[in-house]
């Protein structure tokens, strides 16, 4: 456990949230799933392609809990953005800008009419309003994902600076039943479609607390997780029986319904799963999430993430002509490319970049100490009502007061 919540307060001008071994296990997790998806080595689009919605939920928890863990003024706002920055923009814009100077000089050259709008972060932004939006390289596909995380990054601490925090936890079901009809209308690479899943995993840092803490370890609440992720795992035979009853209506005559509903249903499932290991986070259970390479696989995963595309395109021009159906040799040569760049990146770039977090503090809390993202506290293991009553721990806990709070 000491590896996940080392027992020790923040230095001074420090802030960063302890590292969850088992959240940067699921991070590498999804990574995997959208490279397999990209590789063409699943035949389900559905289940690979959700691990964007495993993210959300990832992004809504871990951001509203920095939020939740701060007095949110407005002199709270500069040191947050600063570190969203740090960490996303340093190899986004070296990867893009990189692409638009070597495109002249590739065989199959790419549009870029569009740039400007993958410059603000706003992929996909006339879609609000327009069915075609400018052109631009395939090759960035995928970065509508961060272009919709960082739109959250901007939206999300202004309403709890400007309404309180109390008017987060307000705007969680608005925000779900918002982004449900959305999808009915507007394209589904947008913010308001998928903001769900950020509400979702905000509404888990207000449940939850801390990673593996006795309030995250109630039975109801993991009663109430356990119940909706088999519930979300038995949709689609239940939605298979209405397509039975009720004919072909239900995928042909009403197909964003059902869009829709899916996609409801995949982030309430990963709103269970992640809940889970937040609540499990350093139990036995769950010790195959804290193996140390598929967490370190988490902490680069931002770079497989935006490298792998880009590579697969450049490494083999037809890849998605030929329906990722390259040679086994390639692809292997692709995988290992991507896995080195994303490695050589986090430790020569991302990692020295994140260095600079520290000059950019959270402001000093009414007490007078630096405001931090850690948890004063060493949480433990596992609590009591996982033990069996004739063990030490049960014994020594039913009788010396806990200094751990819901």
């Amino acid at each position: 456990m000491g590896d996940v919540f080392p027992h020790n307060r923040p230095d001074p001008g420090k802030s960063d949230m302890r590292r969850v071994l088992e959240l940067d296990a699921l991070r590498g997790i999804a990574a995997l799933m959208v490279v397999s998806l990209h590789m063409g080595l699943g035949t389900d689009y559905a289940v690979l392609g959700s691990a964007v919605d495993m993210f959300f939920v990832l992004s809504g928890y871990l951001i509203t809990r920095i939020i939740l863990s701060h007095e949110t003024r407005p002199r709270f706002l500069t040191p947050f953005y600063a570190r969203r920055v740090l960490r996303i923009w340093p190899i986004y814009y070296a990867v893009l800008i990189g692409f638009v100077v070597v495109n002249p000089l590739l065989t199959y050259r790419q549009r870029t009419t569009g740039l400007p709008y993958y410059l603000t972060f706003t992929q996909f932004l006339p879609r609000y309003w327009s069915a075609r939006p400018p052109a631009f390289s395939i090759y960035f596909a995928h970065t509508w994902t961060l272009a919709a995380e960082e739109q959250f990054y901007l939206l999300w601490p202004l309403v709890a600076v400007l309404l309180g925090r109390r008017a987060l936890l307000a705007t969680i079901p608005l925000l779900v039943g918002s982004a449900f009809m959305a999808r009915l209308w507007l394209w589904p690479m947008l913010l308001v479609t998928n903001w769900d899943g950020f509400a979702l995993g905000a509404l888990l840092a207000w449940m939850m607390g801390e990673p593996g803490s006795p309030r995250a370890r109630r039975p109801i609440v993991i009663g109430a997780l356990m119940t909706l992720g088999a519930a979300m795992l038995a949709y689609p035979m239940l939605a298979a029986g209405t397509v039975e009853q009720f004919g072909a209506a239900w995928t042909s005559d009403l197909p964003k319904l059902a869009f829709s509903l899916n996609a409801s249903r995949l982030s309430l499932l990963y709103f269970s799963i992640v809940g889970l290991v937040i609540a499990f986070a350093g139990h036995p259970l769950l010790r195959p999430l804290r193996d140390p390479s598929l967490c370190y696989l988490g902490t680069i995963s931002y770079g497989i993430y935006l490298y792998h595309l880009p590579l697969f395109a450049l490494m083999s021009p037809l890849h998605f002509t030929n329906l990722c159906n390259d040679s086994m040799g390639l692809d292997a040569l692709k995988l290992a490319t991507t896995f080195a760049l994303a490695v050589l990146s986090w430790q020569f770039i991302e990692k020295p970049i994140l260095r600079l977090k520290d000059r950019f503090p959270y402001p000093l809390s009414r007490a007078g100490e630096p405001e931090s993202d850690n948890p004063p506290e060493l949480i433990p293991p596992h609590p009591h009502w996982l033990l069996p009553p004739w063990s030490d721990r049960f014994r020594a806990r039913a009788v010396a007061p806990s200094k751990h709070r819901p």
